[in-house]
Parts: structure tokens; sequence; C-alpha cells
């Protein structure tokens, strides 16, 4: 969805497959690093930034002042019946959307959420609503040491942008 942004149309299935997270991702989602390494296969000409533990302010003056979609991992809220959940899809609220609206005060925010049941028109929340679900727990699976931690992803938010951007800096983002 970020991708978009920039003209790049890519499908779920593909960010799966560069992230190489087809055997983990039902049981447990993919990791924001997952995902930066997909971008740097997918659209190498972008280049991913991040940042865990950011403020309403900062996640204002990326989507107002800089004008960029951003991307966050929230604890979504599903407001479809049980009957339309699929066998596919589990019961985690853990979930990436992007944000592409913020207006602080009229504590409106909405966000474009890639689940079927809401792909195509952005949801909009309170921005207080949104700030108490902003957050996430992943498990990591170390295959290395076979072992699995959990990592907790507070307030997290990624953007893509044009190798020469630099603003993100300001705001002490990490360049994957």
């Amino acid at each position: 969805m970020l991708a978009a942004f920039y003209d790049k149309e890519i499908e779920q299935e593909e960010i799966v497959h560069a992230a190489k997270v087809e055997k983990k991702i039902k049981l447990h989602g993919m990791t924001v690093e997952e995902l930066a390494q997909a971008a740097k296969i997918l659209v190498p000409d972008l280049k991913f930034w991040l940042k865990r533990n950011a403020t309403i302010t900062e996640l204002s003056q990326l989507i107002n002042v800089f004008k960029v979609p951003v991307g966050v991992e929230w604890q979504g809220i599903f407001d479809y019946p049980d009957e339309e959940i699929s066998e596919d899809e589990d019961d985690d609220p853990g979930h990436i959307a992007v944000i592409t609206y913020l207006d602080t005060q009229n504590n409106l925010i909405k966000i474009a959420d890639p689940d079927a049941h809401y792909a195509g028109k952005d949801r909009q929340f309170s921005v207080l609503q949104f700030e108490r679900r902003w957050w996430d727990i992943n498990c990591i699976v170390d295959g290395v040491k076979k072992r699995r931690y959990e990592q907790d992803d507070y307030h997290l938010i990624f953007i893509l942008t044009p190798p020469y951007v630099v603003f993100p800096e300001s705001l002490r983002m990490k360049r994957e």
C-alpha cells in the first residue's frame, strides 16, 4: 500500500514470497523488518524507514508536513460478523495498516486497511481510539538459536521514500 503512493503496485502474496515468510505467516504473521527485506527486493529504488516509540506529533508531521502515508502496527478493529471470518484468518488483532489522514484538532484519523473486508475505503477512527490500540507484540522465531521471543512494537511507524529523501532522519527514523 505504501508502494502504491509511488505508482508501484505490489500484491500481498508477492510481499510474503519476497520476505520468505510463507511457512510462518499464518501462525506468526510478519514483522516490519521482514517487510523491509521484501521492500528491498520489490522496490529497490525506494528506501524503507522505521521507528518504534513514535508520537502522534511525529505521525502528524509525516502525514501533514512531509505528505507521505505512514505504515503502522496496531491492534486492528474488525467489526464484521463472525460468519464472515474464513478459516484462513487468525484471531490475532495485531495488524499492519496505513495512516492516510490525521487531524488532531478534530480528533480524526483515517486508515487504509489491507484486510479484504475493508480494502478500497479508508476507515475512520478517533485519534484517541487509535492511539490506545497503536501497539503490537510479535512472536520472533530465531532460526539459528531455535528460540522464540516476543518483540514489543509500541507506536511503530514505517514509510517508503525515494533514496534522496533525508527528512526521516530529523525524526530519528532508522533506514532499513
